[in-house]
């Protein structure tokens, strides 16, 4: 497992993931001597100490042999780099910032800089971080007991702060609806509940501001016997002066929402709350000939809907229909995120990708962000649309996926959105639901040809149609290619068009005649290639095989297998071959054939 990110989340349901799966969940006592682990990401922890976390005063016999049995156990599912002996204790090796918790700590305490809107994104990433409402929830034994009550401390400080942040912005009435909820999980917190009045009395709801004050003091009565703190009967007496309880002093240059204040947000920062942000529809219009795939935009749609960081992945060779399929699934499920839709085409598989960064300014300025003060660097544009993104309800399609770097900046950061992309090959991302598309089914590929030719045309020559698709593979791009030159020939059969195309050289011809596209898509595949795996390519092109083992592949290529093995999985990794099994590999007879002109054009080189 070696190269993969892991990510240990803590907060909430224990979960351990990479950047390809989630792995299954473990036993609680197992799960707590990784939470003890990764409680101290990077550094040894004792066999005592281990013992004392899960076990605490009364440790059995063989606490000791069970400790060790739960090691082994954690490196057979994580790999023995992951967890390694260090003297007399053991690590996870894994850098802090793959554990929640510890992120989520290193954020929430650092010490407020006094700008609340800087503060406020700090804190908000910190609580962010969570994906329940307790920690280590299900992990036994003392030290996860107690890790799990500083860590509920730290977030109801976090998320007090972040409340004061806000009123000091004057987003009042954005954080209402939390600040209800937040006081009815914790009624007893008389400093929210002050918060709770401070933003009701800014509403001009001044009654409700002083009923959130009886209340309380007769829950403070009856449960604890006791009056309402200085400092809440201090805010009560403001309101009913009709005086702001905690006059706010807005940094220069921050418009606050609601209030007197006005100004021009800097570079970095919102035009307005993310809940007032345009909602943008940006997605290009459905095919309207799509035919087949009905399954695919299923599963990618069920995916999508199930909430969460949701990724749904679509993969393939050129001309198969990726970018088709996403658009489609994304149409379908459109009404699920009323909060808007972001395209982009990333040109991955072209040899002038778009950079995040200029797709992160066009999303900005979509969600209302003037031009003139979307910020110049890649990483404060990721923020800051990670912010405008914030407890809203947003697809974000990325079309044409290269580089996995570039495009994770494009992921949000909130449960509420969603993701599809389409890709070459997969990316070592983990995805909630990955698609493979191959061609189409024949009788997919002859509808196809009938909804561009018409039903009486092509319904007139159905065995030329099955010979038509079946030259091109059912590539859908092929065969729309083929239709489509049919289609501007009124006067030619399908017949007299399907008897040629054994020629391999007509065939490509009237592709490219046809609109297709598939000579330059593949040149650039091809282009990239090194010299041993185009030669490898050109080897088994030059077969007339489509279908080989890897012991045949590598006699072919007049290779050891094991070197073979390497040349072709980086060609299955290029989208040019497909591994049906292993050691096993297949190969798109379009492939074959446009691999085959390459090579007589000696474009190796």
């Amino acid at each position: 497992m070696a190269g993969l990110r892991w990510r240990f989340a803590l907060l909430g349901v224990p979960e351990v993931m990479t950047d390809q799966e989630r792995l299954p969940a473990m036993s609680p006592t197992q799960t707590a001597l990784l939470a003890a682990l990764a409680l101290q990401a990077g550094r040894s922890v004792g066999v005592d100490e281990l013992i004392d976390g899960l076990y605490g005063d009364s440790p059995t016999r063989s606490a000791g042999s069970m400790i060790t049995t739960y090691v082994l156990r954690l490196r057979k599912v994580l790999g023995p780099e992951l967890i390694v002996r260090v003297g007399g204790g053991y690590a996870l090796n894994v850098p802090r910032t793959a554990v929640d918790a510890l992120e989520f700590e290193r954020l929430a305490g650092a010490p407020l800089l006094g700008d609340a809107a800087v503060d406020a994104v700090r804190l908000q990433a910190a609580l962010g971080l969570w994906h329940g409402t307790t920690a280590l929830v299900g992990a036994i034994g003392p030290l996860c007991e107690r890790r799990r009550e500083v860590l509920a401390q730290h977030r109801e400080r976090a998320r007090l702060q972040w409340f004061e942040c806000q009123l000091v912005l004057g987003r009042h009435a954005e954080i209402l609806a939390d600040l209800a909820a937040a006081c009815e999980l914790t009624p007893f917190a008389e400093r929210l509940q002050a918060l709770r009045m401070t933003a009701l009395f800014r509403c001009g709801r001044q009654a409700e501001a002083l009923e959130v004050f009886h209340r309380v003091r007769g829950l403070l009565a009856q449960e604890l016997g006791i009056d309402p703190s200085a400092d809440l009967a201090a805010v009560q007496q403001a309101i009913l002066r009709g005086c702001d309880p905690q006059p706010r002093s807005a940094p220069v240059g921050i418009e606050v929402f609601g209030g007197a204040e006005t100004g021009t947000p800097p570079p970095g920062q919102l035009p307005c709350p993310p809940s007032q942000l345009p909602s943008p529809r940006q997605l290009p219009s459905p095919p309207a000939d799509l035919v087949g795939r009905e399954e695919e935009i299923a599963r990618l749609a069920s995916a999508v809907r199930a909430g969460g960081h949701a990724v749904g992945l679509v993969t393939g060779m050129g001309g198969v229909g990726k970018s088709t399929v996403v658009v489609s699934a994304a149409h379908a499920i459109a009404a699920d995120f009323p909060d808007g839709q972001l395209w982009a085409c990333l040109r991955g598989s072209t040899e002038a990708p778009v950079g995040a960064g200029e797709v992160l300014a066009g999303f900005l300025t979509a969600l209302g962000a003037p031009a003139e003060r979307v910020p110049g660097g890649v990483a404060e544009r990721a923020a800051l649309y990670r912010s405008a993104l914030a407890g809203r309800s947003v697809l974000v399609v990325l079309d044409d996926v290269g580089d996995a770097t570039e495009f994770s900046r494009l992921l949000p950061g909130t449960a509420g959105c969603a993701v599809l992309i389409s890709a070459r090959t997969r990316p070592a991302i983990g995805v909630s639901a990955a698609v493979r598309l191959e061609g189409l089914r024949p009788a997919e590929s002859a509808r196809l040809v009938c909804a561009i030719l018409g039903a009486e045309r092509a319904g007139a020559e159905p065995a030329a149609v099955a010979a038509l698709t079946a030259a091109c593979g059912e590539l859908p791009l092929a065969v729309r290619a083929l239709a489509t030159r049919l289609a501007r020939r009124p006067a030619w059969t399908v017949a007299s068009l399907a008897a040629r195309l054994s020629d391999e050289a007509f065939l490509l011809g009237e592709l490219e005649a046809g609109g297709a596209g598939l000579a330059e898509a593949f040149d650039r595949v091809f282009g990239r290639l090194t010299g041993s795996q185009a030669q490898a390519l050109h080897a088994l092109a030059v077969t007339r095989s489509r279908d080989w083992s890897l012991s045949a592949a590598a006699a072919a290529l007049d290779l050891p297998e094991a070197q073979a093995e390497r040349i072709l999985e980086a060609l299955v990794d290029a989208a040019l071959l497909t591994s049906p099994g292993p050691c096993h590999y297949s190969c798109h007879h379009l492939v074959i054939a446009y691999a085959r002109a390459w090579a007589r054009t000696d474009r190796q080189t």
